[in-house]
């Protein structure tokens, strides 16, 4: 079935089902609709259908086709009858849904950490439905689909003029309906979804829902319909259909997390595939969905030159090794020594977790992000992995966390001053993998115009699992003022935050870890700068595909209150 998340709302008794609405199966439990599909006349909806071609039952559906009753509606509580505001709802059915590969299967939402739909104008998206075939027709007896463009919303923005505040740009969508291609959605199909593939260029197995059909004129006279855009709404949701993630241990990178780990599995399950994670492999498909299309020059040996005023001078010789083999789309692979600051936190010391990144800073300290102190589950950070460059490789040192002091001004909504320390139980033995990194003050160099390096490895599961080897890649950063006047959706970039240039690279590596200027200073050796420290990061980098930069917490803003914990002493 070419899509298995289908769903079709029933009203009035199970002996005289009467079939109206669409939606979309998100969870085995949850089906995602219109808030004014939750009631046709008298009649409140009852029933939700899965697994089903027609209306009525055919050969072509015979055996997949679920009836679940609806136990429970859950209507956005700011939507009211009379407007067209917030029109989205979610039923609860009474029983979870028999998931089949081929037949019923949830779909995935799209979330803010997949990209702006505002920057997909022009773009094609699928909708589909019972819904009739022209103004003034009975609904469908099959399901339908059609391609339809996604316009800028003032194209929709006089269609109804009940809409107190027009529409809104941040809850709604506007598709369909123009002169190259006139197909849009029709009566019947209020609920259904606007969609589009899981994967770039890959529409075989999942899609991921971008719009629910709201309102719009007649159809089948070449004008536009509205759409309730999702991804506004997906905090909302994830309280409500995933409200157990919570107890699972992973890093929050914000609304969307819990929805992209739910897409993760669905993938997996249904498709033997996963997200472009932004550590996907070189060369790899994930990395051709994340749309590496050129190889970034590797860093250019700068000058040799005096740090400048770090807070932490390089007192004794640095390590390192020149890059590592295989430079492909983005990026290289590391050297053993290259990046002997990089360090990976612990979450459980039984268990062995992982997740999240840092510098090493002192011998026993490791600045990180602020929201990696703390997991989503409320577990803190135990320990501090030394050394781990690869699945392979064993960590020189294993030491354990005796404070956590996060940045007084950190606010985990915003990710403001999102920064923390780790005061180790002792100190690191300093070696050719284990040396602590210098700081990027405002005395230094400014680092706008320059390439700068980020570093990392994929953490997450058992320490002993972690995915592939130490990873670098050359990435621009701009500050926040030039940030926000070039990209979408970065208004909350505060001036204390860096963001990725477009077109980049996917940061490799997990948040916590560093941005930094590497100077090369005597046979390959290396001095590293920590400019910034990874906030948010974006699935695909800050390309245009995913409309959003990888933000870092400035150092150089931050160095003060470094100081004042590290060396109290001056």
């Amino acid at each position: 079935m070419e899509y298995p998340h289908m769903a079709l709302l029933g009203y009035g008794e199970k002996d005289a089902v009467e079939y109206s609405c669409g939606g979309s199966l998100i969870s085995p439990d949850f089906v995602l609709t219109a808030a004014h599909c939750v009631a046709l006349g008298a009649s409140r909806v009852r029933w939700v259908l899965l697994g089903a071609l027609n209306r009525t039952e055919s050969l072509a559906d015979k055996g997949t086709r679920q009836l679940l009753e609806v136990a429970e509606v859950v209507v956005h509580p700011e939507y009211t009858v009379r407007a067209r505001y917030h029109d989205i709802a979610l039923l609860r059915l009474a029983g979870s849904a028999r998931l089949a590969e081929d037949d019923v299967r949830p779909a995935c939402l799209h979330t803010d950490l997949d990209g702006d739909t505002d920057t997909l104008r022009g773009e094609l998206a699928v909708v589909t439905g019972w819904g009739a075939e022209a103004y003034g027709d009975d609904g469908s007896e099959r399901l339908l689909k059609g391609n339809v463009t996604l316009r800028g919303l003032a194209e929709c923005n006089t269609l109804d003029s009940r809409l107190a505040r027009g529409l809104d740009p941040r809850t709604h969508l506007c598709a369909g309906g123009d002169g190259a291609n006139p197909t849009d959605a029709c009566n019947g199909d209020s609920g259904g979804p606007l969609q589009f593939p899981a994967l770039q260029g890959d529409p075989a197995c999942m899609f991921r829902v971008a719009g629910v059909v709201s309102f719009g004129p007649p159809c089948g006279i070449g004008l536009p319909g509205v759409y309730t855009k999702v991804a506004p709404y997906v905090p909302w949701i994830e309280k409500i259909v995933w409200p157990e993630a919570r107890a699972e241990c992973f890093p929050d990178t914000g609304p969307g997390t819990v929805a992209r780990r739910a897409c993760e599995r669905y993938l997996r399950s249904f498709c033997g595939r996963s997200l472009p994670f932004r550590t996907a492999v070189p060369g790899s498909r994930e990395a051709e969905q994340c749309h590496f299309q050129e190889t970034v020059p590797p860093v250019g040996a700068p000058r040799p030159e005096e740090d400048g005023g770090a807070a932490l001078p390089a007192a004794t010789l640095p390590s390192g090794l020149p890059a590592g083999p295989g430079a492909g789309r983005g990026f290289e692979f590391a050297g053993v020594t290259e990046f002997p600051h990089q360090v990976l936190l612990s979450y459980d010391r039984e268990a062995r977790e992982v997740a999240c990144a840092g510098a090493l800073v002192a011998p026993n300290y490791v600045l990180t992000a602020a929201h990696c102190a703390t997991l989503a589950c409320g577990r803190q950070v135990q320990q501090v992995l030394v050394g781990k460059r690869a699945r392979t490789s064993i960590p020189i040192d294993v030491l354990d966390v005796e404070a956590v002091v996060v940045h007084p001004q950190f606010d985990r909504d915003t990710r403001r001053y999102d920064v923390a320390l780790l005061r180790l139980a002792q100190p690191v033995s300093l070696g050719i993998q284990a040396r602590p990194a210098c700081l990027q003050t405002d005395g230094d160099d400014d680092v706008m115009d320059s390439l700068l390096t980020a570093s990392g490895m994929t953490a997450t599961g058992r320490w002993e699992d972690v995915e592939g080897e130490m990873r670098k890649a050359t990435v621009g950063v701009e500050a926040a003022a030039a940030c926000r006047a070039r990209q979408p959706r970065v208004a909350d970039v505060a001036d204390h935050q860096l963001c990725t240039k477009p077109g980049g690279p996917p940061v490799p590596g997990e948040t916590g870890g560093p941005i930094q200027v590497v100077h090369r200073v005597l046979d390959g050796l290396s001095v590293h700068r920590v400019v910034g420290i990874l906030s948010r990061l974006s699935p695909c980098g800050s390309g245009r595909d995913s409309g959003r930069p990888d933000v870092y917490t400035k150092v150089a803003d931050v160095v003060p209150w470094i100081e004042s914990v590290v060396w109290p002493a001056g």
